[in-house]
């Protein structure tokens, strides 16, 4: 459970680091109610405080933002996750001459 937090709370701080946002507009950014964004990065950065390691957390934060800036074209997952939102299983037949129409030929069921 803490690491689902852990993982969370650190993308809101790249999204909060790139963009200069609030924690809440962090969390909205993410698809996070914002009161829960909030509540996990005061958790989180209550931690880093304890630990003693919440300026080596910002400065590699702001090292990753920065290399992720330089690669340019960037993949918008938010946008991605709300495209496929309504997305059903398709069924394996369908699936099978699916990937026959682009040249893959799948051997068994569950094979790639």
């Amino acid at each position: 459970m803490l690491s689902r937090y852990a993982r969370r709370a650190c993308s809101m701080s790249l999204v909060k680091a790139a963009d200069h946002c609030t924690w809440e507009e962090a969390a909205s950014a993410l698809d996070i109610p914002p009161v829960s964004g909030r509540a996990m990065a005061n958790k989180v950065v209550s931690l880093l405080n304890a630990l003693g390691t919440a300026d080596r957390f910002d400065a590699t934060l702001r090292d990753i933002v920065a290399r992720v800036a330089r690669r340019g074209s960037l993949v918008d997952y938010g946008m991605r996750r709300r495209a496929l939102a309504g997305f059903t299983v398709i069924e394996w037949e369908e699936w099978r001459e699916m990937c026959r129409g682009v040249g893959v030929h799948l051997a068994f069921r569950g094979g790639r």
